[in-house]
């Protein structure tokens, strides 16, 4: 498989700590959509093969995101990889260039994840309903995406990367942080029903952003993609099909921003501790920035 010039530009970026310095450094990509996605297949081949399998380690799952951000589409999804993915909270320092592969860090989003027990394969009866869907969830879990991108600081103040271009490097994903996860079964017992119940009260969800104890934004689930976490995760499981492929067993997805900030320091003199809150069902979880180190707490 060759790939493409921008996804082996971001492969490198990443694999070598370097984000793109210059305008002359960016990869074309026209905007064109099957273009965008296409840059996501390379990566995702290059990722989970040698020479860098070892250091990505394989494919985590999906991210979700993008909404309006291009005309006629109404949302995006990128790949998550292993090593960015944190599965516990614990009080060490990650180092950002280290840890997120040399990103430039921007914005904090807390967002609804689920963990699938299954592959989602496609029915004969048309597209995936959500029931189909979350027939195939195992848990959900409170995640926060650390979002970033390869390309520097003083290139992005500058405004000449292309919003096509910062799509295709990964939809703009750094890295993820997941809570404790929850248990299907605890959730429907939780939310009080079936699918259906489920559904509308992770519309309802309320997410609470703080930054060292102060509320900075506070979102519900209908700032996700399709209005809902679920419905974000139902268009992803019918668009992985369309592109000839599935949700798989294992995968972790994380459904959309339903809180966000851009106001955390890093690289202050303080640590700041932020954390989010999606109350006593699905519960919280946080991270520690320092000195532009981002690393998970507990909290």
């Amino acid at each position: 498989m060759k790939l493409l010039p921008p996804a082996e530009t971001y492969i490198k970026a990443w694999v070598t700590h370097a984000p793109l310095p210059n305008p002359s450094a960016i990869p074309t990509v026209q905007g064109n959509l099957n273009e965008i996605y296409s840059t996501h297949d390379s990566m995702i081949h290059q990722a989970t093969s040698s020479p860098y399998e070892g250091y990505y380690k394989g494919l985590a799952g999906w991210k979700m995101g993008a909404v309006g951000i291009l005309p006629n589409v109404p949302c995006l999804s990128g790949p998550l990889f292993n090593r960015f993915v944190q599965h516990e909270c614990s009080d060490s320092v990650l180092d950002v260039t280290s840890a997120y592969g040399g990103t430039t860090t921007h914005t904090l989003e807390g967002e609804v994840g689920f963990v699938m027990k299954e592959d989602v394969n496609p029915t004969s009866g048309g597209d995936l309903s959500i029931e189909d869907v979350w027939d195939c969830v195992d848990f959900i879990l409170p995640c926060i995406e650390v979002c970033g991108n390869r390309f520097s600081e003083a290139l992005l103040v500058s405004g000449k990367v292309p919003i096509a271009d910062k799509l295709a490097d990964g939809l703009m994903c750094a890295g993820v942080i997941c809570g404790l996860p929850v248990s299907k079964t605890r959730v429907e017992s939780n939310f009080g029903g079936n699918y259906e119940k489920v559904d509308e009260r992770l519309k309802s969800i309320v997410g609470s952003l703080l930054v060292n104890g102060k509320l900075i934004n506070e979102g519900t689930g209908v700032n996700c993609p399709e209005r809902g976490p679920l419905a974000s995760l139902a268009w992803l499981a019918n668009h992985l099909v369309k592109r000839g492929t599935c949700l798989k067993k294992g995968e972790i997805i994380i459904s959309g921003a339903i809180c966000k900030t851009s106001a955390f320091p890093v690289g202050a003199a303080r640590p700041d501790e932020v954390l989010v809150d999606f109350g006593p069902f699905l519960g919280k979880v946080g991270v520690k920035i320092v000195r532009g180190k981002v690393g998970a707490s507990k909290l």
